[in-house]
C-alpha cells in the first residue's frame, strides 16, 4: 500500500523544514529530561533510608512541568510557521504536515521510557555502594502509569490546542484575504476566549487519559 497524499506532502521541502524546526525543540527537551534525575540521585545515601516514594513523586512532577513547557514551545513554533507562510498551496501543505510531525515530537511513550531509565539509574546508584536495592517494594509500576497518563493527557491537549488555532487561523485568513494584522486579531480572539478553549481541551484530554488508564489497568 502506498503512502497517503498527506504523508507524501510531509516529505516536501516545506514539510522537512517544519520537521527540522520541531526536532530541534525535541532535542533540547530530551537533553533537559536527561538532566532531571541528577538532583534526585544526589539525595540518595547508602547510610540512610531512601525516601523513594517522595523521590518518585517529585521526579514525575519535574517531568510533567518540563513536558508542559515543551508542549507550549512546540505550539508556538507551529503557529509561527503557519502564520508566516504565504500562498494557499503552502498553507494547505503546512496543515497536512502538522499531524505527522506532531506524532514524532509529541510521543507519550518517551516519558514512560524516561521513567524506566530513572528507575534503572537509582538501582545503579546503589549498586556502586555494593547495595542490592529493591525498587519493586515501592511499586514503581504505579508511578510509571501516572507518568504515562499525564504524558498522554498533555500531548493530546497540546495537539488539540494546535489544531484548534490552525483552524481559526485558516478561518480568519479566509474571511480576510487581505490586510495585515490578521494573526494579531486571531490571537486577540483566542485570548478573549481562552477559558473556553482551556475547558474544551481539558475535557477532550481527560477523556483520552481515562481511556488510556483503563487500557493500562
Amino acid at each position: 500500500m502506498g503512502e497517503s497524499p498527506s504523508r507524501r506532502e510531509a516529505q516536501t521541502s516545506l514539510g522537512n523544514a517544519m520537521r527540522r524546526t520541531l526536532q530541534l525543540q525535541k532535542q533540547t527537551h530530551v537533553a533537559r529530561l536527561s538532566r532531571l534525575p541528577e538532583p534526585f540521585l544526589n539525595e540518595l545515601r547508602p547510610d540512610r533510608p531512601a525516601p523513594m516514594s517522595k523521590i518518585l513523586t517529585q521526579y514525575n512532577e519535574s517531568v510533567a512541568e518540563e513536558l508542559d513547557a515543551y508542549a507550549q514551545h512546540i505550539k508556538g513554533a507551529v503557529l509561527r510557521v503557519a502564520s508566516t507562510v504565504n500562498g494557499r498551496a503552502a498553507k494547505k501543505e503546512i496543515r497536512a504536515v502538522v499531524p505527522y510531525v506532531l506524532d514524532e515530537v509529541l510521543d507519550p511513550t518517551l516519558y514512560e521510557k524516561r521513567f524506566n531509565v530513572f528507575v534503572e539509574s537509582v538501582e545503579r546508584h546503589f549498586s556502586r555502594y555494593g547495595i542490592a536495592f529493591d525498587m519493586e517494594k515501592y511499586r514503581p509500576d504505579l508511578y510509571r502509569t501516572a507518568a504515562l497518563v499525564h504524558a498522554i493527557n498533555a500531548c493530546k491537549r497540546a495537539r488539540i490546542e494546535i489544531e484548534n488555532e490552525l483552524d481559526m487561523l485558516a478561518l480568519a485568513e479566509a474571511s480576510e484575504p487581505s490586510g495585515s494584522g490578521r494573526y494579531q486579531r486571531l490571537q486577540d480572539f483566542v485570548r478573549r476566549n481562552n477559558e473556553l478553549f482551556k475547558l474544551l481541551s481539558f475535557l477532550a484530554a481527560a477523556v483520552g487519559a481515562l481511556v488510556a488508564l483503563l487500557g493500562v489497568l
